[in-house]
């Protein structure tokens, strides 16, 4: 990482590792507007509002994209800036649907406070856009092409923070959009419903649908007898938005708001859980259909509806789980606490302790709660490598089928030497790489690398037996597991039960190529 010295605004600025010129200038306390620029995601530079001018050879360039180099003198806020960012603004604004008194992101939108800020009180230009269909499809999000500035925000975070990739630009020139394949509806894709592209949308090109008119109406329909269900997540977070200090858990305030509006019945639940498991259910009955990819890690295991649709009857379900879990080990090394705060797991004193002295905490899994373990300083790609060091016992005792790595958004580098050690270690037959699914994305951030197996002297019950002699080799000693074994039974059941269903994906590029 590079260090030195920085001119900025005639101002001495120090750098010590920051990845761009745009963070030094952050650091410097001076405010730098942005759109396409999140610290999380990959450099897009797409907006140019972040430009600067080069004091040296009277350039502009944009600051995200620019690594600091020791003596550079730079300008942040010049009258050519200015006019720059002036014409951008109103560019887009030009091709804007600007609805503003009626949008659902209308005192929340940056492209709305950017405007402001830099005083565009009129638009020059007139807007030849060709009007788009908004997507009301998604149970979540409602996504408005109109309204889309093409920043690639929600791109990138669909892509590289969450995996799925459903979104992602389609044409050319001022033709331009950000769409799903094949120009799809939203409920017509993977899209998992999280929230994250609405979450970094700086206009209302993708907003968190609004259900606030059918909860009123529920409300006051005096046939409905109305309950309400909070996430653990939820108790946490909703204080931000009533000025609140983040991380206060405010369930006492909120059941009593509730009560107060008419809500009949108010229950602190996991039930949010409960639709996740549905929706990871679904997707992994279909890589089961297509054979991968595997494996899928999530937060609610769906094993319940495999199990279910065998016939095994629910305490049977439950005893199988629950016999399961002892055995099961599974640890992550998190990065930064940002993302465990945002979603209720830890407070903003936590956050803001782990962010100022480096601490990586390790998140562990054991005998199905979750909770956190020994905490590291330094370094995250350091830090990987001593809390896999130290795994080197257990590891050394586990099922040998497999072992997992998972992560988001970890180095090449860095997954390359787990899966190193791991090898050198001679103890696994396999060692498998993935990515980790959104529900550990979006609670753990980028950065964040885990490695999952199953201990030694696993016991599976009446399963052992039943798949000793499969003729696909499946059970290959006695150290296969049952579990290995039931799910690739379970593939090629699927296979069997779905031979003559029409899928979706062949059926659009029949179309296309029609």
């Amino acid at each position: 990482m590079a260090k030195g010295m920085m001119i900025i605004d005639g101002q001495r600025v120090s750098f010590d590792g920051e990845k761009n010129v745009l963070s030094v200038i952050r650091k410097a306390g001076i405010e730098m507007p942005t759109f396409c620029y999140y610290s999380d995601l990959s450099v897009y530079g797409a907006c140019r509002m972040c430009v600067v001018e080069n004091e040296e050879t009277g350039k502009i360039d944009a600051s995200c994209s620019m690594e600091p180099r020791n003596g550079m003198r730079i300008r942040t806020n010049s009258a050519r800036l200015l006019k720059h960012r002036r014409m951008i603004l109103e560019l887009l604004l030009a091709s804007h649907n600007c609805n503003c008194t009626t949008c659902e992101k209308s005192g929340h939108c940056h492209l709305q406070t950017l405007a402001q800020q830099f005083g565009v009180r009129r638009i020059r230009f007139e807007d030849t856009r060709e009007r788009y269909e908004i997507d009301n499809t998604s149970p979540a999000v409602l996504r408005d092409p109109n309204k889309c500035i093409l920043c690639g925000d929600c791109v990138r975070v669909c892509e590289e923070m969450q995996g799925m990739g459903i979104l992602n630009f389609a044409y050319r020139g001022s033709s331009a959009q950000v769409m799903p394949a094949f120009d799809r509806k939203m409920a017509q894709t993977k899209c998992v419903s999280c929230g994250q592209c609405a979450a970094v949308c700086p206009t209302g090109a993708i907003t968190v649908k609004n259900q606030i008119g059918e909860a009123w109406r529920a409300i006051h329909d005096p046939k409905k007898r109305v309950v309400i269900q909070i996430a653990p997540a939820v108790r946490v977070a909703v204080g931000e938005a009533f000025g609140i200090p983040a991380g206060e858990n405010v369930l006492d305030k909120l059941v009593t708001a509730l009560k107060l509006m008419g809500v009949d019945e108010v229950y602190d639940t996991t039930f949010g859980a409960d639709f996740t498991t549905i929706a990871e259910s679904e997707e992994f009955l279909e890589r089961l259909k297509n054979g991968g990819p595997f494996p899928m890690f999530t937060s609610c295991c769906p094993a319940w509806s495999v199990m279910a649709k065998k016939g095994m009857e629910a305490k049977e379900i439950v005893d199988r789980i629950e016999s399961l879990k002892p055995y099961v080990r599974a640890s992550f090394v998190v990065d930064t606490l940002k993302y465990l705060h945002r979603g209720g797991r830890c407070s903003a004193t936590s956050a803001l302790v782990g962010s100022v002295f480096k601490i990586k905490p390790r998140i562990y899994v054991e005998n199905g709660k979750m909770d956190a373990g020994k905490k590291y300083r330094g370094k995250i790609e350091k830090v990987i490598l001593q809390y896999v060091h130290e795994m080197e016992q257990d590891l050394k005792t586990a099922k040998r089928d497999r072992v997992f790595i998972t992560q988001t958004g970890c180095s090449t580098e860095v997954v390359k030497s787990v899966k190193d050690y791991l090898k050198n270690l001679n103890y696994f037959k396999e060692i498998i790489i993935t990515n980790a699914g959104g529900v550990i994305s979006s609670h753990c951030g980028p950065g964040t690398l885990g490695v999952l197996f199953i201990a030694g002297g696993t016991k599976f019950g009446p399963y052992d037996k039943q798949f000793d002699t499969n003729k696909n080799g499946i059970m290959e000693d006695d150290e296969r597991t049952e579990e290995a074994a039931y799910i690739r039974h379970m593939v090629e059941q699927e296979n069997i039960e779905n031979s003559q269903e029409d899928d979706s994906d062949d059926e659009y590029e029949r179309q296309y190529d029609n």
